[in-house]
């Protein structure tokens, strides 16, 4: 079953000053044009919040910055595999639980890891993928994603990043292709990810493109 990690109502949809064409063109691709799509980087980005709670609000749009794009951190050959994985916390708690993926899951597929609002610290994350390192994820995956982290400071972002490539390096993974600065985590905006479809992740083309529809029989 294709499940899409993508926005909420209240966080992207309800967005002050109107949805942003970013997120609706991410949405009408995933849900309703029914085509295989190349992903895109939205133009800006932003952390700002202002309350919902206040109905001053919800015409006032939000402070946005330039968004400097994605970033490869490492990796030459281009994958092909299924998307899977999604909110760092919610997959610590599903480890050793029936939600767990079987190991045959794992294998060539693109995994995507997004950490949430609460911000855990870049050596926490580390000790995390540790746990899939010795777990034999890290060696049956074909690509890493990785999405902006919100809450982190530029510092923090480089050390996460770094520790990343450090685990990986443990891994005897520095070949496999990593691209970071994704919009599909807990910042804004939020794009659409049909987890459970099939991608390529190309390093030399700095591509990422899914090869089939999360909508089926359209």
């Amino acid at each position: 079953m294709v499940s899409f990690h993508g926005p909420a109502l209240m966080t992207c949809f309800a967005e002050p000053g109107g949805i942003l064409p970013y997120v609706e063109s991410a949405v009408r691709a995933a849900l309703f044009d029914g085509d295989a799509v190349e992903l895109t980087a939205s133009p800006e980005w932003t952390e700002e919040s202002q309350g919902w709670s206040n109905p001053a609000a919800g015409d006032r749009r939000r402070r946005w910055w330039t968004n400097p794009g994605w970033v490869w951190l490492q990796g030459d050959a281009a994958v092909e595999g299924e998307l899977i994985g999604g909110n760092t916390e919610i997959l610590e708690m599903a480890k050793a639980s029936p939600l767990w993926p079987p190991a045959s899951a794992w294998d060539g597929a693109i995994l995507l890891l997004e950490t949430s609002e609460e911000a855990p610290a870049p050596q926490t994350v580390k000790h995390w993928l540790r746990g899939y390192l010795a777990g034999g994820v890290l060696h049956r995956i074909g690509a890493l994603l990785i999405a902006r982290p919100m809450g982190y400071t530029q510092r923090a972002t480089f050390q996460l990043w770094d520790n990343i490539q450090a685990v990986l390096a443990e891994a005897g993974r520095r070949e496999m292709p990593v691209v970071a600065n994704l919009d599909y985590g807990h910042g804004s905006p939020q794009g659409v990810l049909p987890l459970g479809c099939r991608a390529r992740v190309d390093p030399s083309a700095r591509s990422i493109r899914m090869l089939e529809s999360g909508v089926r029989g359209r």
